[in-house]
């Protein structure tokens, strides 16, 4: 998988195809762009942008047609984009019963080949050791704890 350091942030994303771009982000953005390929996701949680090119072209996060889950601090956080999984779901889950089983649900599901991470996750890929990190982390770590840092000081990534 390609890297390439954010303009803003400086934190190195991770390429994205163009499928991502086309499905996630505003129309009228798309079409300012010229060309879609050669993109980055940024996952960096203080950064605004949320795709950029290499060239330095950027799109922020508001101009993406889904909450960008690693980069909200207010409910929903959305973990898995395919199933419609946040954080407070897997949380929830946890202080209900204990454990959770949600890992192993889109576990299943992927298997059953439900899944279109390219085209509905903002990283372009799957999500489920995301998923299964935050769910471990849950079982007795504060939420933000759960993920990995990215930018210095600044939180969750991925």
């Amino acid at each position: 998988m390609t890297r390439h350091p954010c303009p803003a942030c400086g934190e190195e994303g991770r390429s994205v195809k163009e499928i991502t771009l086309r499905s996630l982000v505003e129309e009228s953005t798309t079409r300012e762009l010229d060309t879609l390929v050669d993109f980055f996701f940024c996952a960096c949680k203080s950064c605004d942008v949320a795709y950029f090119a290499a060239d330095g072209r950027t799109v922020d996060k508001q101009r993406v047609t889904v909450r960008i889950g690693v980069k909200e601090n207010e409910s929903p956080r959305p973990l898995c984009f395919c199933f419609d999984v946040t954080a407070e779901d897997i949380e929830d889950e946890v202080k209900r019963d204990g454990a959770t089983t949600i890992p192993d649900m889109i576990t299943e599901r992927c298997r059953e080949g439900l899944d279109r991470c390219p085209e509905t996750n903002p990283r372009g890929s799957c999500c489920l050791g995301d998923v299964r990190r935050f769910a471990k982390a849950a079982g007795g770590k504060s939420p933000d704890e759960a993920l990995p840092a990215c930018c210095s000081n600044s939180g969750p990534d991925e």
